[in-house]
């Protein structure tokens, strides 16, 4: 699971899918295991840091929006696993024509 860190803490990530290609990245403090919420308990636990993106799928939004996050100062840095890291882009062969 990804996490970023913040001011030397460790917070989750978590990506939505809001329509067919917008995704909001949003950087939270994990609550400890034993809190309760107890107000609005259906909802998520607020999220300090979102970012909406515009992307392809769901491993690129989700490297794009940490990394623009990080640039800002937002975040001190972040850690993907291996499965959410971005496919790479399919190369051209030599003899295909460009596109216009």
């Amino acid at each position: 699971m990804a996490h970023a860190t913040v001011d030397g803490r460790r917070h989750a990530v978590r990506v939505t899918q809001d329509l067919t290609d917008n995704y909001a990245v949003e950087v939270y403090p994990e609550p400890e295991p034993e809190a309760i919420k107890e107000s609005e308990p259906y909802k998520n636990w607020p999220v300090p840091l979102a970012m909406k993106v515009m992307a392809d799928s769901r491993e690129d939004a989700l490297a794009c929006a940490l990394e623009h996050m990080k640039k800002l100062g937002k975040i001190s840095d972040y850690h993907l696993e291996e499965s959410e890291k971005p496919k790479p882009k399919p190369t051209k062969p030599a003899g295909a024509p460009a596109a216009e």
